[in-house]
């Protein structure tokens, strides 16, 4: 996403940020991902922006069982 984001937005973008939330699936979710309702999902959400104005949005949901995180810390 960074690359194509930086491609359109370059320097302009303010600020962007994605998030990670443990949420009960929806009836929608849970039908979509083959997982109970109620079951825990992923759920990820990232945004960029240009001063107050989004310009870039998504929202994700993964079964649980399918997460994995790794973070560069150096």
């Amino acid at each position: 996403v960074a690359p194509v984001l930086d491609q359109f937005y370059g320097s302009q973008l303010s600020h962007a940020r994605q998030v990670l939330n443990v949420v009960e699936a929806g009836s929608a979710s849970a039908q979509s991902l083959n997982v109970p309702v109620s079951s825990p999902v992923a759920e990820l959400r990232r945004y960029a922006c240009i001063e107050a104005r989004v310009v870039y949005f998504a929202r994700l949901e993964f079964a649980f069982h399918n997460v994995r995180m790794e973070f560069d810390l150096l």
